[in-house]
């Protein structure tokens, strides 16, 4: 997942996935704003719920839970900027490629998207 911003020429937050754990990164700030192991989510039905207020005075609200348990597996909040210019929310699976490198699945399912 990223929110991505045009202007910047990037993504503004991502999710990035390494085999030694997955983190929710800001560039801006260039912090981590939470962290959860691999474990969590692999074979695990998840539910991504996503709240952003993009610009200068920008929130940012994401969690992600196990959509049978209710389980948190990851949550994180922010404020500030959130991109600028033209922003949009991009998912899916994004990778170097690489000789040898292993097979990775993804499946997605229903969303939904509110502008307000």
């Amino acid at each position: 997942m990223q929110i991505f911003s045009d202007t910047g020429g990037g993504p503004a937050l991502f999710l990035d996935i390494l085999s030694s754990g997955v983190s929710l990164k800001d560039v801006e700030t260039e912090t981590v704003l939470a962290t959860a192991t691999t474990a969590s989510l692999f074979a695990t039905p998840l539910l991504h719920t996503l709240s952003v207020t993009y610009g200068p005075s920008g929130s940012f609200n994401y969690a992600i839970t196990n959509s049978q348990t209710g389980a948190s597996i990851l949550k994180a909040s922010t404020t500030g900027t959130i991109g600028t210019g033209e922003n949009y929310l991009k998912f899916g699976l994004y990778r170097a490629v690489y000789t040898g490198m292993p097979d990775l699945k993804a499946w997605y399912g229903d969303y939904t998207v509110e502008q307000t």
